[in-house]
């Protein structure tokens, strides 16, 4: 989807597709991070898309349905991200589908909040909810979790792990909060899997775009790498003085049009 999204925007008129397959799957982002955390950055782009899941599909079964529309967008606008401000909440999710039982959910909750509480302040509101979902409307036994931070500035950091057979519900939980509580203590904007996805949207807009992130992963690293082949936008990472692994992305973007004389 993520690949698509970037074509989608840019066409000459509204754009229709249909995904299928895995909708929360190992070593990929799942469609509730996709909708959650990466559509409200897309949004500061000036880019919009309605995204409408018709049936959830976990691994190994897949089976998972949704459906994206996309308006035409002219341009792309640059994003200039640096300050992220305090954390004003925290978001705590965990699912179920099949037959798993609703205590393992329950469990990987109490434990997310437990390490989050001992990790942030006391005045930022941490929620937690449960997701069962239909099973006519899901294909597969699935639970895992997702954790979602809100910051002052608007930025949404996010983290999640799927739960595995064996595998405690509080070390499942362990590994989400642990994960952004690494991504929080950076001053970061975006939290580390979000990094590499914005880059494509850096390249292409029109202006210069600066985003604070943590440590690069390989992921952005390649995705600079291929973007700058690809479309000839400069991009820059310097470090941000005085603080240990926060670094600033800048690029000048190439300013891409769906114009049918752009270059």
């Amino acid at each position: 989807m993520q690949v698509s999204m970037p074509v989608m925007f840019l066409a000459p008129s509204e754009s229709h597709v249909t995904f299928k397959g895995g909708t929360c799957v190992p070593f990929s982002p799942s469609i509730d991070y996709v909708t959650q955390v990466l559509l409200p950055y897309l949004e500061r782009f000036g880019l919009h898309a309605h995204v409408r899941v018709a049936r959830r599909g976990y691994y190994p079964r897949g089976g998972g349905v949704v459906d994206v529309v996309t308006a035409p967008h002219g341009h792309i606008r640059p994003l200039h991200l640096i300050e992220r401000g305090g954390i004003t909440a925290v978001h705590v999710e965990s699912f179920l589908a099949g037959s798993i039982p609703a205590h393992v959910a329950q469990r990987m909750n109490k434990a997310a909040e437990q390490i989050l509480r001992n990790s942030l302040p006391n005045n930022v509101a941490i929620r937690t909810t449960v997701r069962q979902d239909n099973a006519a409307e899901s294909t597969g036994d699935a639970t895992g979790i997702l954790i979602i931070a809100e910051t002052e500035a608007g930025c949404r950091l996010g983290s999640s792990a799927l739960g595995e057979r064996g595998v405690p519900a509080e070390t499942v939980a362990a590994k989400a909060a642990d994960a952004l509580l690494l991504d929080l203590a950076t001053g970061a904007c975006v939290d580390s899997h979000m990094q590499d996805q914005l880059i494509v949207y850096m390249a292409l807009a029109s202006g210069p775009s600066a985003l604070r992130t943590g440590p690069l992963t390989l992921h952005t690293e390649t995705s600079i790498a291929v973007a700058q082949l690809l479309t000839k936008a400069k991009f820059s990472v310097d470090a941000v003085e005085g603080v240990s692994d926060a670094f600033i992305i800048s690029c000048e973007g190439i300013g891409y049009t769906n114009s049918p004389t752009a270059s």
